[in-house]
């Protein structure tokens, strides 16, 4: 059996349509939450195989940045692939959500011969360890994390692409980004490796 959908949606038409695609057609098991603190407290509690949150949950916020901060400031060791499901078409929100290591990105309307295959492509499947240092990194780094991190893999790790990142890489891949980040981050990159760390149970190289 795998682990229940997580959807992070306030607005009720939008509710009822994920809900009714997820569980009544998909036959998936889904917790609904309404805002980003909600969506914290699930998470602690258990796992979840997705996240699908719209980017506007809350006025003024930004629901993907905030939920990625929430999820790195709790230090949740195992963190769902996220699905981006909104009515934005703004070219550069994309963009954004995309190098931000989202798993896919769904725009309203769609009808459940659009919207099963997609997230039955991402279900069950396992977050490769590139993705979740994204995830963690991007609460320092920024939208450009992603481009940044994959740059350092392949320009000093002899060409590793992101998505191949292995438990046995990390220390010298975490060496290398607390050599690469020292000029943009100054003091903040101990806390950025602190959390890499943390989270994989990893000691960077020794410079």
């Amino acid at each position: 059996v795998s682990d229940p959908i997580l959807i992070v949606e306030n607005d009720e038409r939008k509710s009822r349509l994920l809900l009714y695609l997820l569980k009544e057609k998909m036959g998936h098991e889904v917790v609904h939450v309404r805002a980003v603190v909600g969506a914290l407290r699930e998470l602690q509690a258990r796992k979840f195989s997705l996240a699908i949150i719209n980017i506007t949950v809350q006025r003024d916020r930004d629901g993907l940045k905030l939920l990625q901060m929430l999820l790195v400031e709790h230090k949740l060791n195992r963190v769902p692939p996220l699905v981006v499901a909104t009515e934005d078409k703004e070219p550069a929100v994309i963009k954004q959500c995309a190098q931000a290591g989202i798993a896919d990105y769904i725009v309203y309307p769609f009808t459940e011969e659009t919207f099963a295959p997609r997230i039955a492509k991402i279900v069950g499947k396992p977050q490769s360890l590139g993705e979740k240092i994204v995830h963690i990194a991007a609460a320092f780094l920024g939208p450009a994390t992603r481009m940044f991190l994959e740059k350092q893999t392949k320009s000093k790790m002899n060409n590793l692409e992101l998505d191949e990142v292995k438990d046995d890489h990390l220390p010298e891949l975490f060496r290398w980004i607390h050599i690469s980040c020292r000029p943009i981050l100054k003091e903040r990159v101990a806390e950025l490796l602190h959390r890499l760390e943390q989270a994989f149970n990893v000691k960077r190289k020794s410079e």
